[in-house]
């Protein structure tokens, strides 16, 4: 019994020796992996020649890499197309009525959502990453839902990775205005602004022209089949969600989850559009300047609806979101106050001055941090309800 007993011991011991080993190179790993986010959070702005700040200003340059932010562009030619939908296209609303729609001036937009990493070294510098230890946050600091995930097999020790490449989101629209206003003044004094030209949100016009690259079909992939998708998209098992590989080979989209979702890297294995443009379809719908209108059938050259609603187009739809509101038509509102929409983000374009005046707003709703298992408590709740917040304008 005594030598059987050993026996057990000695291979207790060496399993315990392996699983420490493993956990080990796990933490490693983890640990390299953190860094390197945080690098990528904290990256150096690019350099532009002289050479190519003078193509860019005249529009001849194809393409743009803002250099504040290493943000990449590409030039989408003027032209024309049919904003909305054919009367046949299903999952439509009656609000997507075709119309030709001229737009007269080239433009840049960005070939990405415009990331983690680019919106806080705009807006919070000085955010201390390598503290936040939170995997959902920090949105009552301003930041993003998806701003860290838990690797699997790794404790909760020093903060989890951080996503400095996933689509900045949970922002208002307000913020989004503030953001451009920010990277205008700079590159402004920069020298690097196209005479009558800034960077700003598209027009709901630009975004719809820029996302279709010339298609006219639901998608801007124009293999893809709505009759496929629909398919796909049906919930076999009511335990499981539908796989959708074929949305997914253009267009990230999973179930909001308050504990395991994540949106994901801007571009990553996806099939671009025509214009080289990434994620129009899914990841994070994206904010437009708009308000919301009704079309009509009318030609219209350089749409924009500028009122005083506070309701703002959102295009291409994001994670939570069904494939039918992911079509190249599709649009929907939310309140431009609404800093707590998970999965909605933003794409720039570097196109004509269209002249805005934001209302002020006295109070937006952020969102309180409330600790589980009472005040001491380590561990946080991604979110509990709204709370008011003076001198707060997005």
């Amino acid at each position: 019994m005594n030598r059987m007993n050993t026996r057990w011991m000695m291979m207790l011991l060496a399993m315990a020796v392996a699983t420490s080993g493993i956990a080990l190179a796990a933490v490693d790993k983890h640990k390299e992996a953190k860094e390197a986010a945080l690098a990528k959070m904290n990256f150096k702005p690019v350099e532009a020649t002289a050479a190519q700040i003078a193509k860019m200003k005249t529009l001849q340059s194809k393409e743009w890499t803002v250099p504040t932010l290493a943000l990449k562009m590409n030039l989408i030619p003027a032209g024309k197309f049919m904003m909305g939908s054919p009367a046949t296209e299903n999952h439509r609303t009656d609000e997507e009525t075709q119309h030709e729609v001229t737009i007269s001036k080239p433009f840049y937009m960005g070939v990405y959502e415009v990331t983690q990493a680019q919106f806080y070294r705009l807006t919070m510098p000085d955010f201390d990453h390598k503290s936040w230890m939170y995997f959902r946050g920090p949105l009552s600091k301003g930041g993003a839902f998806h701003y860290r995930t838990q690797p699997p097999g790794v404790m909760h020790i020093d903060g989890w990775q951080l996503h400095p490449e996933y689509p900045m989101e949970s922002f208002s629209w307000l913020r989004a205005m503030d953001f451009c206003k920010k990277l205008n003044d700079i590159e402004a004094k920069a020298g690097r602004l196209p005479a009558g030209y800034a960077y700003r949100l598209p027009t709901e016009a630009e975004w719809e022209y820029a996302c279709r690259a010339g298609t006219s079909s639901p998608y801007n992939i124009e293999s893809v089949t709505m009759e496929t998708l629909d398919k796909e998209g049906i919930r076999v098992d009511k335990d499981k969600e539908p796989k959708q590989d074929t949305l997914k080979g253009f267009a990230w989209v999973e179930p909001i989850n308050d504990r395991w979702s994540e949106t994901d890297t801007v571009g990553k294995g996806r099939t671009p559009n025509k214009w080289g443009l990434y994620d129009m379809h899914g990841n994070v719908a994206e904010w437009c300047l708009d308000s919301r209108k009704p079309f009509t059938a009318a030609a219209v050259t350089d749409p924009v609806v500028l009122d005083e609603s506070n309701e703002k187009i959102i295009r291409g739809g994001g994670i939570g979101y069904t494939h039918g509101f992911m079509r190249s038509a599709s649009r929907y509102t939310i309140p431009h106050t609404a800093n707590y929409y998970v999965g909605v983000g933003m794409r720039l374009v570097l196109a004509p001055v269209v002249k805005v005046t934001p209302q002020p707003v006295a109070n937006t709703p952020l969102f309180r941090w409330t600790p589980i298992g009472g005040p001491g408590a380590k561990r946080k709740l991604w979110w509990t309800e709204p709370v008011k917040q003076p001198n707060q304008n997005h």
